[in-house]
């Protein structure tokens, strides 16, 4: 992970996108496929934009299933606080700029996009998947069961309502990537294929 680039990008400003400077702001980036999940995506932020209508949804990123979280916004009324804006190379900004982040993924190889997220200081709320686990610690992130819109929706309202737990959420999220760098993982890589090398 470029930490260092992480830490120098400044935070969006919201009104490029439309997005009221004082909206409660919940945001998604990454493909929109099978794996993360798009119904149960489309319709826990369609419950969270229900619940808060002040709040706005903002989600970055391209794939095939794209129209089936775009029309359970629909369904739900909320599609018009809610910016789809396709891919985004600016998405560790929007990140910044954002309330809560949120990733409810089936199955991940290595969760880069979650690990940028934390390292930009965004409060997640994430699926407890192995490939989550593997590299967040359970007090850095708001785990909830990837199946679940109700559990992942009332996740993310919390974090909107007490911003003292989700500042501190998003301190030990940041702490949580502090071993986390290009060289960090390099060197893990080396590590491992040295002791493939020794058992031979």
């Amino acid at each position: 992970m470029p930490s260092t680039e992480i830490d120098e990008t400044p935070a969006a400003a919201r009104a490029s996108l439309g997005i009221p400077g004082d909206a409660p702001l919940v945001l998604y980036a990454g493909r929109f496929a099978a794996p993360k999940n798009p119904a149960v995506l489309g319709e826990a932020f369609a419950r969270v934009l229900r619940a808060r209508p002040e709040a706005w949804g903002l989600l970055c990123g391209e794939g095939p299933d794209l129209e089936v979280v775009r029309g359970a916004l629909r369904e739900a009324g909320v599609l018009p606080r809610c910016v789809l804006p396709g891919y985004r190379g600016d998405v560790w900004a929007w990140m910044k700029a954002a309330d809560v982040f949120v990733s409810l993924s089936v199955y991940e190889g290595r969760p880069n996009v979650v690990q940028e997220a934390l390292r930009c200081g965004a409060p997640c709320v994430i699926s407890d998947i192995a490939a989550h686990r593997e590299f967040i610690p359970d007090d850095a992130a708001r785990y909830v069961p990837a199946g679940d819109p109700g559990a992942a929706a009332a996740a993310v309202l919390a974090l909107l309502d007490d911003r003292t737990t989700a500042n501190d959420l998003s301190a030990r999220g940041r702490g949580a990537t502090a071993g986390v760098s290009l060289d960090a993982v390099a060197e893990a890589y080396r590590a491992l294929y040295d002791e493939v090398l020794r058992r031979g």
